[in-house]
Order: structure tokens, then C-alpha cells, then sequence
């Protein structure tokens, strides 16, 4: 009965610890870098994708649309 206790003790541990580590890896990743706009994210050399309006998306996953000017 210990050794079951012990062995939950540890699953539900490292199970935190994994998602401590995860959760702070995704809070502190480097936004010196940071794009905000259509034609930085394409400056920076992401694709652009030929779409109406053009759009491109950065490494964390932010899409950003082309300004279309009437």
C-alpha cells in the first residue's frame, strides 16, 4: 500500500513539475524580436501567403494581413 502511495506521490510530481517547466517556457519565450505588423513579419523572411489581403505568420504563431488601402 506504501509503495502505491509512493509511486502516486511521484507520478502527480513530476506530472507538475512538466507542466510548471512547459508553462513557464511558453511565458518567457524572447519577444525582443517581437514583429507587429504585415510587413515586418515579411521583412523578418516568414512566408507570405497568397491570400486576399497577402498574410503572413511569425514563429509564435500570429498572423498578420496585409493593409489593403482604398
Amino acid at each position: 500500500m506504501l509503495t502505491v502511495a509512493v509511486i502516486i506521490l511521484a507520478t502527480c510530481s513530476v506530472g507538475a513539475f512538466a507542466t510548471h517547466a512547459v508553462g513557464e517556457y511558453f511565458d518567457n519565450r524572447n519577444h525582443e524580436n517581437e514583429i507587429n505588423s504585415f510587413e515586418e513579419c515579411a521583412n523578418s523572411g516568414f512566408a507570405v501567403i497568397q491570400t486576399y489581403p497577402l498574410s503572413c505568420t511569425d514563429s509564435f504563431g500570429t498572423t498578420f494581413y496585409q493593409e489593403i488601402l482604398n
